[in-house]
């Protein structure tokens, strides 16, 4: 996992949290997605370098469907 660096005092961390009815949903909302765009990216990443190289033959997907 990417490793992030975030210095924020008090006031700069209260501020947004604060500053209506929605602050800390936003704040969440924001952190929440960057965590899983993060997390979706390694991913692909890892199983890009993992799986088959491109136009090579693998075996047919199976599937239960009608048995």
């Amino acid at each position: 996992m990417t490793n992030r660096e975030l210095k924020l005092s008090g006031p700069e961390l209260k501020a947004p949290l604060l500053s209506d009815a929605d602050g800390f949903r936003r704040v969440l909302k924001s952190v929440v997605q960057e965590v899983l765009e993060t997390e979706m990216t390694e991913g692909w990443e890892l199983r890009r370098a993992s799986g088959p190289q491109s136009g090579s033959i693998t075996d047919p997907a199976t599937t239960n469907a009608g048995l």
